[in-house]
Order: C-alpha cells, then structure tokens, then sequence
C-alpha cells in the first residue's frame, strides 16, 4: 500500500516482502514502522514492515533509504548497529509497533522504537486517517 495525502505517504513493505517469498499477503498482519521525515520537502513518510522482514527498526530505516526511489546515503555505527542517515534533510520522527486487518479494516500502533524513540501515536493516526485510501477504517493509538 502506496498512498499519498498531503505531504504524507504510507509505504507498506509487506506486499514486496511477501512476493519475495512466494507467498501471498495475507489480510492479518504486523510489524514494526518508522516515520521518516524530510525536512527540506516538509513530508513525512511512515514506513510499514512486516515481522519477519524487520527484527530492528534500523532495519526499517535502511530500507527505505535504499529504495530506488530515494537513494538516501547512510551508515551503521557499528556492525549490525543503528543505521544513520548522512543526508541532513532525513531524519527518523520516531517507531514503533502495528497491527493491520484489512477485513475488518482495522490499524492499531503502539510502542516505541529503543533506537529512534517513540512518535505521537494519536498524531499518527490522525495522519493516517487523514489519507484517503483509509476511509473507512478504524485507526487506533493503542
């Protein structure tokens, strides 16, 4: 799920992990996020991961700097460690947990990141329910 609204977009990952594996998305699901800003653009980006894809938020964060269509330039502080972007206009707003059922049409968030922190869970999901692909869904901060 790619959707836009304003200078806020939902990238879900999960249909690309599961294609990858051969398998179907199914419509239960869940993972950790990150939300992703550009301060030079004034966009926010919040990154969906399922758990099997990301074990580490950091995981999150370079994969979205490596996607094509941002080429972000980053490093690990140390082997297997946080990844840190080196372009000054990105930065990581926060993390944490979701849980998603498209047939109930539901997405929940809760938690925190241990290495980016924690986002305005309510903030977020006013966000999300902002994006018009998410009429009709219930979006909660718990």
């Amino acid at each position: 799920m790619t959707t836009d609204g304003d200078s806020f977009e939902i990238i879900d990952l999960s249909d690309a992990f599961y294609r990858e594996k051969g398998e179907p998305t199914p419509p239960a699901r869940g993972g950790k996020f990150v939300v992703m800003r550009n301060e030079a653009d004034d966009a926010e980006y919040l990154v969906l991961s399922p758990a099997a894809q990301s074990v580490y938020h950091t995981n999150i964060v370079e994969r979205f700097c490596r996607l094509e269509r941002f080429g972000i330039p980053g490093h690990h502080l140390k082997a297997g460690g946080q990844f840190v972007i080196d372009d000054m206009d990105w930065k990581v707003a926060g993390g944490g947990k979701w849980d998603m059922d498209e047939e109930k049409k539901e997405l929940r968030f809760h938690g925190s990141s241990q290495a980016y922190g924690t986002c305005l869970l309510v903030d977020l999901t006013n966000r999300v329910a902002g994006v018009p692909v998410m009429a009709g869904w219930r979006i909660l901060p718990y």
